[in-house]
């Protein structure tokens, strides 16, 4: 028996939803979107908010874009050592940090987000984006889509009387 291959995808997207919810309930990293439902034309930056286990690192985010899947690569730059008779005062203990890059614009579909740090997968999303042309009747549309649908749907009926 065959797997059709959309029910593949649908389980591959079920798993990676899973995944960031249980990554939510763990204490992995934030992961956001902005605009949260984006389309063909528009940039997307993605936020990634956490706390840092170093009171002294600097987050620095990547993002890779392969087929439907974006990578986030989230690393650490350490402050280094003090210049000698140089006092700089260090925040005590973790600090809380938010990070953004920015992708796009990307085609329309389901994206698989997969954020990594250390080589390890902390938390994973889906990001759909939307179409823009105008025929779907769809957000970013000049206003012709629902016109579209209504000719449409009016020679659908005047076929249907004939």
């Amino acid at each position: 028996m065959e797997v059709p291959k959309a029910a593949c995808l649908w389980i591959v997207w079920a798993l990676l939803a899973l995944a960031g919810a249980l990554a939510a309930e763990t204490g992995a990293p934030g992961l956001s979107f902005r605009p949260a439902e984006p389309t063909s034309r528009d940039r997307v930056t993605l936020t990634v908010s956490d706390t840092s286990s170093s009171p002294c690192a600097l987050p620095q985010l990547a993002a890779h874009v392969e087929g439907r899947t974006v990578r986030l690569d989230l690393s650490f730059e350490g402050c280094g050592e003090p210049s000698e008779g140089v006092s700089t005062p260090r925040p005590a203990g973790p600090q809380p940090f938010t990070v953004a890059t920015r992708v796009g614009p990307l085609p329309a579909g389901s994206y698989a987000v997969q954020l990594f740090s250390d080589g390890s997968i902390e938390n994973a999303a889906v990001l759909q984006v939307g179409r823009t042309d105008a025929a779907a009747g769809l957000p970013g549309s000049p206003g012709l889509g629902g016109l579209a649908v209504v000719l449409l749907l009016a020679l659908v009926g005047a076929a249907l009387l004939r």
